[in-house]
């Protein structure tokens, strides 16, 4: 409930406080038409404050408490020829409380878990380690996800995909591919490709504003708009990365406010992040962050971005705290090995990350969680490399309380409680940043474009393929690393 304002109080002047009562320690935001513009957290005895200013005139103001699921998931492999999907209670980071882990029956990586967000199913994927089809599984009964059916692409990987927002399809790049698959989500079934030649897709990605369309990252530099009701793409945005670099565009972060004019574009190659408006996809500003960005998030009241960096750069090891105006960088958190990615929290007061190591540590086996208040960190040990960490959407709800008044004049309150699940607005309200598919492509590919490079300078008409490096280069080379880690351990 909102507390302040109270029903016919008379506000003078421009600043105010807004304060309430909610569950304890959960996480309250506080909006302006709509428009979120503070966070806060209640304390041990549920009460909360925000102090604020706002122009004068009609301003409805609404806080929002944002609750969590009772777990996230996540896999784990010790060899990537078997693996586990295991859950980890949001509370404590308790893994597989009562029992859990359970074996899937794929020789398939699962690099990446894509949860709907209407309901509790999840589409897997091997994100540009191998070929294979995603595979649908109930986070309800886990075990043995079940591949997609129909003519799906051959010689294939999928990534991190996006439901549509009604939660009926489910759209996943092919990392070997220049195609989207678009797959029905209540048959499981293969319906279509959608071509994004010249150089495809790395994932994909939905915005809170955007009912009917999903975003498609490309590894060529250009965010590709898809339509769901044709599934056609519709717009394609050119973003400004240096063109002089390996342009590869990885990730795209929307806010959780489906009210937020603007979303972020991190270029892995050159260090810089692109903020673009919603409304016309035009360019607003570039942040250079001095590292590699992989994945990025917002924070509830847009004002701070995570962001993780590419697996073997220089920064791999830390997370970036970016004040989104300015692009300043407010905090550098040392993190126990390097970072593949990561997700937070629906409420935001936790973030967890996949920090296997890198590429020549590979076996790390554990997941840092870290404190969005004190930036503090915790490691939580794995028994197996992990791989994703995400969550199911529908256990996810929040309580909404309305005060609408002008300035100067009466106030009026109001309540009520809706639930994401109903809506659909978990999906934005989740930031889906399974950061170790994207980073491990990056890295196959940035290492792809180099090996071609010498090449096509000898031989303008050599072809030489990503597949072909990745079955050629990459996979004896990480054979051979597994090999020398194992003979080191045993």
């Amino acid at each position: 409930t909102i507390t302040s304002p109270t029903a016919n109080q008379q506000i003078p002047g421009t600043n105010f406080t807004v304060a309430g009562t909610a569950t304890p320690n959960t996480t309250v935001v506080v909006s302006n038409n709509g428009l979120t513009f503070a966070q806060t957290k209640s304390d041990s005895a549920g009460n909360w404050s925000v102090n604020s200013s706002l122009p004068a005139g009609d301003v409805k103001i609404t806080a929002k408490v944002i609750q969590n699921p009772a777990y996230g998931y996540f896999a784990t492999s010790s060899d990537f020829s078997t693996f586990n999907i295991n859950r980890i209670r949001l509370t404590d980071n308790v893994i597989n409380p009562g029992g859990g882990g359970w074996p899937v029956a794929s020789t398939t990586p699962i690099m990446a878990l894509s949860p709907s967000p209407v309901s509790s199913l999840f589409y897997t994927g091997a994100g540009g380690i191998s070929s294979g089809v995603p595979a649908q599984f109930d986070s309800q009964n886990p075990a043995n996800p079940t591949p997609v059916s129909g003519s799906y692409p051959a010689n294939v990987s999928p990534n991190v995909g996006a439901f549509s927002a009604n939660g009926e399809k489910f759209y996943v790049p092919n990392i070997n591919g220049n195609q989207i698959s678009v797959l029905n989500a209540s048959t499981n079934t293969w319906i279509k490709d959608i071509d994004t030649q010249p150089t495809g897709s790395i994932t994909v990605w939905r915005s809170p504003q955007s009912s009917n369309k999903v975003y498609a990252a490309g590894k060529d530099g250009t965010v590709r708009i898809i339509n769901t009701d044709t599934d056609e793409v519709i717009k394609s945005i050119p973003i400004p990365c240096d063109p002089l670099q390996d342009i590869i565009v990885t990730t795209i972060g929307f806010s959780a406010d489906p009210n937020y004019p603007y979303y972020y574009v991190p270029c892995t190659s050159d260090g810089t992040i692109v903020k673009l408006r919603l409304s016309d996809d035009s360019v607003v500003t570039e942040f250079n962050t001095g590292s590699n960005p992989v994945t990025l998030g917002l924070s509830p009241d847009n004002k701070r971005i995570f962001i993780s960096n590419l697996v073997g750069s220089s920064d791999s090891d830390k997370m970036k705290v970016i004040n989104s105006e300015t692009g300043d960088v407010i905090q550098s958190i040392q993190l126990t090995s390097g970072a593949f990615g990561f997700i937070a929290t629906p409420d935001f007061q936790k973030i967890y990350i996949s920090t296997p190591g890198n590429l020549q540590d590979v076996f790390a086996q554990n997941i840092n969680v870290i404190n969005t208040e004190t930036y503090a960190v915790e490691e939580v040990a794995t028994s197996g490399l992990p791989t994703v960490v995400t969550y199911s959407a529908e256990e996810v709800a929040n309580a909404d309380v309305d005060v609408s008044f002008v300035l100067g004049a009466s106030t009026t309150t109001g309540s009520e409680t809706n639930n994401l699940a109903e809506t659909g607005a978990v999906a934005v309200s989740t930031i889906l940043l399974l950061g170790l598919i994207i980073g491990s492509t990056t890295y196959l590919y940035v290492d792809y474009r180099k090996h071609k490079r010498p090449l096509v300078q000898e031989d303008p008409h050599v072809r030489y393929t990503f597949a072909h490096h990745i079955k050629t280069v990459s996979i004896p080379l990480f054979k051979y690393r597994l090999r020398l880690s194992i003979s080191k351990t045993g």
